[in-house]
Order: C-alpha cells, then sequence, then structure tokens
C-alpha cells in the first residue's frame, strides 16, 4: 500500500512537473517574440518593402515582388493601420515554430530540448529577423511548416490535420519567393513520407514534383485571378543588364540598347557585376529602370542575341555572380540591418532601440572574428558535409534534419544562374534551416551510428 501510495505521488509531481516546462516554454517563447518586437518596431524598411506597403495601403499590387505578400499585408492593415502587422506576423510564425519544436523535442526525450530557442538569438538569424522582406517571410513560414511536420510525427491522432495546416505557411513561402522552389521538394517530400509511410522512395520523389508543380501554377492563378496583379518587368530586365554588362566587355562593345541611356563611359565606371543598375543609378543614370521600361523589348532581344552569341561567356558571368552571392574571398556583405528613408505620408519611422543596436554590435562582432558564419557559402558546405555525415547515423532527428539540409543546399544553389544581387538574405533560409538542423541533431538521444549499436548516445 505504501508503494502504491508513493509511486501516485512520483506520477502526480512528475505529471506538474511536465505542465511546469509546457507553461515555462511558453512564456519564454512569448518572451522572446516581445523582445524582437519591441527592438525591431515598427518594422525596417528597405526601398522593397516601400514599394510593398504603398502596394497594401493602396490595394493595387504589382508582380515585381510577390503580390501575395503585400495582399496579406492588406487583410493585415484591417486589424491595425501601420508595418508592424507584418513584423508581429513573421515573428509570431519564427517563434511558434520554435516553440512546438521545443515542446515536440520534450515529448521525444531529447536532451537540451531548450536549445532550439537559441537559434533565434544567433547573429545569423537575429541580425535581418526584423527587416520587413520576403525573404524573412519565406523563412518564418518554412520553419513553422516543418515544425508543424515534426509534430504531425510526433502526433499520429492528429497527424492528417497537423499536415494541412503546414500546407498553408508552406504555400505562403513558396509565393513569396518562386524561385525557391527547389529548396522546396525537400519539405514536400518530408510531409508525404509523414503522411503515408508505405509510399515509396520513387513515388514520394514524383508526388512532390507534382504537389509543387500545382503549388507553383496556383500562385499564379492567384497572382493573376485573386490579386489581379498589374505585370511588371523589373526583375527581368536587372537581370539582361547585368548580363550585357558582362558580355559588353568579352565582345568589346556596347550590347545595351541605346535606348536605355547606358553608354560607353558609363560601362567605363561600372565594372561587371551583379546588381550593375545600382552602380548605373549612382553615376547619373537619368533613365533608371522603371516597372515596365519603353524600351524592355529591345532590351530583350539584344540580351537573347548576347547570350546566342556566346553561350559560355554568359554561364562564366552567371557562375562569377553566384561566387559574389557565397562570397568565397569577399568580406560579408548586407548582414545587418539598415533602414531607407521612409515616405513621409506613411506616418511614421525607423530608428534604432537599444535592444536593436545591441543586437547589431553582436553581430558586428560576429562578422569580425568568425566571417564564414555570415557568409553563404559556409552554410551551403556545412549542409552538404552534414547531409553526406547523415548517411552512416540513424535516429528519430535524420529525417526533418536531412530535408532542411537538403532545402538549405538545394534553396541556395537556386541562384546558381540568376544571382540578382549578392547581400547575405538570399542565404537566410539556408543558414536557419542549417542551424535547425544542427539543432535536432545535437539534442536527439536516438541517433546513432548505422550497423553498430543502437544504444541512445548519453549525457
Amino acid at each position: 500500500m505504501p508503494s502504491t501510495i508513493q509511486s501516485k505521488t512520483k506520477f502526480i509531481f512528475r505529471r506538474l512537473s511536465e505542465t511546469g516546462m509546457v507553461w515555462l516554454s511558453v512564456i519564454i517563447g512569448l518572451t522572446c517574440f516581445a523582445f524582437f518586437y519591441y527592438a525591431y518596431f515598427p518594422g525596417v524598411f528597405t526601398p522593397d518593402t516601400v514599394d510593398q506597403y504603398t502596394q497594401a495601403l493602396t490595394g493595387h499590387y504589382e508582380d515585381g515582388h510577390p503580390p501575395v505578400m503585400a495582399w496579406l499585408w492588406t487583410r493585415l492593415l484591417w486589424f491595425h493601420r501601420g508595418p508592424e502587422v507584418l513584423l508581429a506576423f513573421h515573428l509570431a510564425m519564427f517563434w511558434m515554430a520554435l516553440l512546438i519544436l521545443v515542446l515536440t523535442a520534450r515529448t521525444a526525450s531529447a536532451r537540451l530540448s531548450g536549445a532550439f530557442f537559441i537559434v533565434g538569438f544567433a547573429p545569423w538569424v537575429a541580425n535581418l529577423i526584423g527587416m520587413l522582406w520576403k525573404d524573412i517571410g519565406l523563412a518564418a513560414s518554412w520553419l513553422l511548416c516543418v515544425a508543424l511536420i515534426v509534430l504531425a510525427r510526433r502526433l499520429e491522432k492528429h497527424r492528417l490535420i497537423l499536415l494541412t495546416l503546414a500546407a498553408l505557411p508552406f504555400f505562403y513561402g513558396l509565393s513569396v519567393r518562386v524561385n525557391a522552389f527547389a529548396g522546396a521538394i525537400p519539405l514536400i517530400y518530408l510531409a508525404l513520407r509523414t503522411a503515408t509511410r508505405n509510399m515509396t522512395v520513387l513515388r514520394s520523389f514524383a508526388a512532390s514534383l507534382a504537389i509543387l508543380g500545382a503549388g507553383l501554377l496556383g500562385n499564379r492563378v492567384f497572382d493573376h485571378y485573386i490579386a489581379q496583379a498589374k505585370h511588371t518587368e523589373v526583375t527581368q530586365t536587372y537581370l539582361m543588364f547585368d548580363d550585357l554588362r558582362a558580355l559588353s566587355d568579352r565582345a568589346r562593345q556596347n550590347l545595351t540598347p541605346k535606348a536605355s541611356g547606358v553608354t560607353g563611359e558609363l560601362m567605363a565606371l561600372c565594372p561587371s557585376t551583379a546588381g550593375v543598375a545600382f552602380c548605373y543609378s549612382q553615376h547619373g543614370w537619368d533613365i533608371g529602370i522603371d516597372k515596365n521600361p519603353h524600351y524592355f523589348e529591345e532590351l530583350k532581344q539584344s540580351w537573347i542575341q548576347a547570350i546566342r552569341n556566346d553561350p559560355i561567356g554568359w554561364i562564366e558571368f552567371r557562375l562569377h555572380a553566384f561566387g559574389q552571392l557565397l562570397r568565397w574571398s569577399e568580406p560579408p556583405f548586407g548582414f545587418a540591418v539598415a533602414s531607407t528613408i521612409i515616405p513621409t505620408e506613411f506616418g511614421f519611422t525607423y530608428q534604432q532601440t537599444r535592444s536593436s543596436s545591441i543586437i547589431e554590435r553582436f553581430v558586428r562582432f560576429t562578422a569580425s572574428v568568425a566571417p564564414p558564419l555570415l557568409k553563404p557559402y559556409f552554410w551551403l558546405v556545412l549542409s552538404a558535409a552534414l547531409l553526406l555525415l547523415l548517411r552512416f547515423f540513424d535516429g528519430q532527428s535524420k529525417a526533418p534534419a536531412q530535408a532542411l539540409l537538403l532545402s538549405s543546399a538545394l534553396y541556395l544553389l537556386g541562384y546558381a544562374l540568376v544571382t540578382p544581387f549578392y547581400p547575405f538574405r538570399y542565404a537566410y533560409w539556408s543558414a536557419l534551416a542549417t542551424t535547425v538542423a544542427v539543432i535536432f541533431l545535437l539534442t536527439d538521444r536516438t541517433l546513432h551510428r548505422m550497423g553498430g549499436s543502437i544504444r541512445p548516445w548519453r549525457n
């Protein structure tokens, strides 16, 4: 009898302890959300953000930037008029995802489950989380998607409901960064293997491609019929100027149409690089790139002809531009927040807070002592190395870690021939995904070498 009472008492205390840890995790998550919301309030703007916020205010959308982001921003403005609603939305997805991963790890008896919260304070994550960018929206939404899939793997009874919920942030992320489709495939594959574990690898891969195709088609339908976005040529125009600048050097003549206003003298001032149009603008380019330039068709034909005449030169330049993004030998670039001038008609401004100032100093210190951590090539190499290493290990965390690492690598490789510029934000998802994968592996007690002992690792 005493032993029965003692066992019941232990059970009650254990349940109370577990409940207390759940509430403690929730409080930590909410505190972290509040800290970053205050630090970056009302959100950090760039010229891209100004354009999208203007579209959100007017309800007239364009496809130069993902219409779904401005469309959603308009709906969020119904609750409160101000850019901070999108900041709150991104931060809510981000910290909700980390909270889910913490709680899921606890139910799996992982060691140091709270380590997932540390991800949000990593210099390469905290540095840009307050920027109102599509890159941040994709990273936060895909992280939430992965967290819900991991939770579905633990809660068999609610598996299909959780996977359905995971589809919402997944397709949002895919829509705000359509060129990220390569990084989407591993996440779809993980969801399918979670939903139907008896499906073969080949069928799962084929189904992943089919779902991806449907998602991309759905995005086009949304842009055209729901958002009714106006078509623009701005993204293509930037890339064409880059290519023509590089190929002009090889051809030893100006291949850019005269109607664009890019003269030989202007080219001499701006060396071949990704984002060369920014250099043109700094040297008095009086035509510039509008959203539908009158010379677009002429520019397009010149671009096509230049590539036909020198395809090897085009590939070499594109790989060079990708190398600029990876920052093999160059210093880190675009890794700290910087707000543009916000139009006065918006009625607000951005001022750096003490909290964001501390974050920035921490980030810049990291860039000075460990610069590879803020260079995209580091995350590409690390994700590839861990993928190779995981071939020899097994455990509960292997599948989600593999999906994150493969998504990280494919996402970054997707820029290989279409690098528009080279700030760190283009690698933000890769850095975040790889970091979360590392935490998965470090906290997994069941991880073991294949063919060896199945005994879980010990503390």
